[in-house]
């Protein structure tokens, strides 16, 4: 297969490893890729012979040149002769419909077109805006079709989806030529869901399947890590800590006897106390007794004074049990 030559005046196109040319077009400042042809349909001219590197250029070239216009052609053709919102809408739901989107995309594009309309109105799409005024989109009535809605009681995420549709729609408006930038639409700060809180139930199957790990395993190494894995989950239980809080306890910082925990490295940053319920206490006890000389009350067997908090995440086997994913549980800490 010939390889094609950029020409000289410029790169206006490009073959793809699969055999496939693009044209380079420059769109609105950005470069658009767009189908041509295949190599193979033009290697061979209408002579039956193979095409020289010069006459492959050519050829292209030309197939280029024919896009350009047609593009240009296809942009006269779509330009809205209104330029009003009502119909950059219509023509944007229109264009949905071309593509075959999903019937609940366009019945969402109508409902937003609507809510639009009724709460700003119809009006042009560029406005004279800014100072010194110049051509563009007036923010101040996203800001009104924003707080239309809230009105309405329309929860923030379904505000933020409303106004990311009214983004698309002027991206829209700004690939036909009506709008000369797409402006940047501020969305409102939606709160996170809060934590899963798990159920009394939920705990007990946990710490019953924890119990059958340590039970069941006959590898010692690995029943280690379950032991630990069982450990940081009663701790997180009983103490209320961070994860990260446990995996950086100090043995020091565990007072059996009074039944406190001085937590030195926070979150926060500040330090604080936590109260040792008896069956933790126990735990604990018997862990410490177990295990001793152990600077971390979470410590790498194999390596002594070294944090095992990475161990306890993943243990090396059997990676797929779930012991990891249940003793990292937000909802615990």
């Amino acid at each position: 297969m010939n390889s094609i030559r950029y020409p000289k005046s410029g790169t206006n196109f490009r073959v793809t490893k699969r055999g496939y040319v693009d044209g380079i077009f420059i769109i609105d400042g950005k470069r658009v890729f767009k189908g041509l042809c295949k190599m193979a349909d033009i290697e061979i001219g209408p002579n039956g012979k193979p095409r020289t590197p010069r006459q492959l250029n050519a050829v292209v070239q030309q197939l280029w040149d024919e896009r350009r216009l047609a593009i240009e052609a296809e942009a006269r053709k779509q330009e809205l002769s209104d330029k009003m919102m009502g119909g950059l809408f219509e023509a944007w739901i229109q264009h949905a419909e071309a593509k075959r989107r999903s019937p609940e995309t366009v019945r969402i594009h109508k409902l937003m077109r609507d809510y639009y309309l009724e709460m700003v109105g119809d009006h042009a799409i560029q406005e004279l805006v800014g100072d010194p005024p110049k051509p563009g989109y007036d923010l101040r009535r996203a800001d009104a079709y924003m707080e239309g809605m809230r009105r309405k009681g329309i929860g923030n995420a379904r505000v933020n989806s409303y106004l990311g549709r009214l983004s698309s729609a002027l991206r829209f408006g700004y690939n036909r030529g009506l709008l000369d930038r797409v402006p940047a639409i501020e969305r409102l700060k939606v709160d996170k869901r809060p934590p899963k809180i798990p159920s009394a139930k939920q705990i007990g199957q946990v710490a019953k399947h924890l119990d059958d790990l340590v039970e069941k395993t006959k590898d010692r190494s690995i029943r280690y890590y379950y032991n630990l894995h069982r450990l940081l989950f009663y701790l997180l239980l009983g103490t209320g800590m961070r994860r990260g809080e446990a995996f950086h306890l100090r043995r020091e910082h565990v007072d059996l006897e009074n039944r406190s925990i001085h937590l030195i490295k926070t979150k926060t940053g500040d330090a604080r106390v936590c109260r040792i319920p008896m069956f933790l206490k126990d735990r604990l006890d018997a862990h410490f007794q177990a295990h001793p000389g152990q600077e971390w009350v979470f410590e790498h067997p194999k390596t002594p004074g070294r944090q095992a908090w990475a161990a306890v995440l993943l243990p090396p086997r059997d990676k797929r049990s779930g012991v990891a994913a249940m003793t990292t549980a937000e909802g615990l800490s």
